[in-house]
């Protein structure tokens, strides 16, 4: 298979005769509820738990498949906690295809310009796309004195101009995604990937990833019991 047509894991293994797949470091449970999400074809409030009993058979051969397919650097192996090593790699020819998040092309320089990207199913299903957000919000509980105030900040930060300038770092984008559609307009005028990425951020079917008030346990739990999933980063 053509890797031009490839929109799931599946696909990527079939087109990939040999390892060629670069992941920076990343979170096998986190790769697995998103697996989950689009294997069980819905949105989940509250996932089930991460252990060996109850785990998604499709969804764990979907991690297990990136494993095998995963390429490491011949070179050596990147320092802890650097996320995008394996873009700045990608971007110098190393590999055939690269799973991350968008902010990973920041660190490709003037190659980001020649990369292909889409959003991507982590089954064979329909991809069900899961963003993160920071969200700038105002207490319910706030004094009428301040209230007026911290409508004035939050209409700040959330503006074009804000979102405009957060998205770069000193003159180079950061190709961030953005919950403001006239952002992007503004950015693709001097970066075109941008008018790319606001079809990304436009999907309709696209959710939010929300986290319950016990969602930093579930996490911190799921943590604990990683070794019931196949690691991403060996």
């Amino acid at each position: 298979m053509d890797l031009k047509n490839a929109y799931s894991i599946d696909d990527l293994f079939a087109g990939l005769d040999e390892p060629g797949l670069l992941l920076d470091e990343t979170t096998s449970s986190i790769m697995y509820l998103q697996a989950l999400v689009d294997c069980k074809q819905q949105y989940m409030d509250q996932f089930p738990p991460i252990e060996s009993e109850t785990l998604s058979l499709e969804a764990v051969d979907s991690l297990e498949k990136m494993r095998k397919m995963r390429l490491a650097d011949p070179e050596g192996v990147p320092v802890k906690g650097d996320r995008f090593y394996y873009a700045q790699k990608f971007a110098g020819g190393l590999g055939r295809a690269y799973i991350g998040y968008s902010e990973a092309m920041g660190m490709m320089g003037e190659r980001a310009s020649e990369m292909d990207f889409r959003l991507f199913s982590m089954t064979d299903d329909k991809n069900i796309p899961l963003f993160y957000m920071d969200v700038a919000a105002v207490n319910a509980k706030i004094s009428n004195e301040k209230k007026a105030l911290a409508l004035e900040l939050v209409n700040m930060i959330t503006s074009k101009e804000t979102l405009v300038r957060v998205s770069m770092n000193n003159s180079h984008p950061r190709y961030l995604l953005l919950a403001r559609q006239s952002a992007y307009d503004t950015l693709a005028s001097d970066y075109p990937i941008y008018q790319e990425l606001k079809k990304v951020a436009l999907v309709p079917d696209a959710f939010v990833f929300r986290i319950k008030p016990d969602g930093i346990e579930y996490l911190e739990e799921a943590e604990k019991n990683k070794d019931a999933l196949p690691s991403l980063n060996d």
